[in-house]
């Protein structure tokens, strides 16, 4: 049990012998909640009808086991004329292993549904940016030699309230990772102003990490923040868990700079 649970389980922290009253609690608890509608409960959603409405964006992996869905992100996208709930996850293609369904390496399109309606419903997932799979790595900045373990991962979102655009960052890596400036990963950014219609392309943001020695940026994976003075912040770990460290924007997003660290 930690400090962070609800009070309602901070009487049961205690130990091993509460246990019993822990499973208890939590069966209570579920009995509770509103239940799923449908054949396969892992799949919902609940029926729109239901006060605790659920939809299910986008299933753990498909049928054939060829593709899985993970990181996901929620924002909420406006500018002077719409908004809109922007919903992202990765799609992995090169997942299923004995000890591991859903791997972090190997290539990756970056999946959006948005919603116009509060989240009443949703457009058909898309891709708003795809790696370089096997056979089509002509392009990839990184080994090409290593194009099937090279990948994107997600990443931040943060939207500029003041201009009315998102942006979402995200990095790019071979697989594994290796500890070192001669082949590291890269940290792109892209951006919408029209709550998700249309993005620009990637831009390479990698030049401030690379000058101060950081081979790897994992940023979030969460929502940024602007601060009052219009700055975009987002957070990522870097350098394998040496810390944590902020990637600031003083200019809407035109340029990023490192901020503060926490190690």
């Amino acid at each position: 049990c930690s400090k962070s649970m609800a009070s309602s389980f901070a009487k049961l922290c205690g130990g091993a012998r509460t246990l019993p009253k822990v499973v208890t609690e939590l069966r209570r608890i579920g009995a509770s909640l509103p239940k799923l509608k449908g054949d396969d409960e892992r799949a919902g959603p609940f029926s729109k009808t239901d006060s605790q409405a659920t939809q299910l964006l986008w299933p753990w992996h498909t049928v054939k086991n060829d593709r899985c869905w993970r990181i996901p992100m929620l924002i909420m996208s406006s500018n002077s004329t719409s908004r809109a709930l922007l919903a992202f996850a990765e799609e992995r293609h090169k997942h299923a292993n004995a000890t591991n369904p859903c791997t972090d390496d190997g290539p990756k399109r970056i999946a959006l549904r948005a919603s116009w309606d509060g989240g009443q419903s949703w457009t058909p997932s898309r891709s708003i940016h795809s790696d370089k799979f096997p056979g089509e790595c002509v392009d990839n900045p990184l080994d090409k030699k290593g194009c099937e373990t090279a990948g994107l991962n997600l990443g931040m979102v943060v939207e500029d309230a003041v201009k009315g655009c998102t942006h979402l960052v995200f990095s790019w890596a071979k697989f594994p990772i290796a500890p070192s400036l001669s082949v590291p990963s890269y940290s792109f950014v892209m951006t919408t102003c029209d709550v998700g219609h249309s993005w620009t392309a990637p831009r390479n943001i990698s030049a401030p990490f690379l000058a101060a020695g950081i081979f790897c940026f994992d940023s979030g994976e969460a929502s940024g923040v602007q601060t009052s003075d219009g700055t975009l912040v987002v957070t990522g770990s870097y350098n394998k868990g040496a810390g944590v460290v902020a990637l600031l924007s003083h200019d809407h997003g035109s340029s990023w700079e490192l901020g503060g660290f926490l190690n």
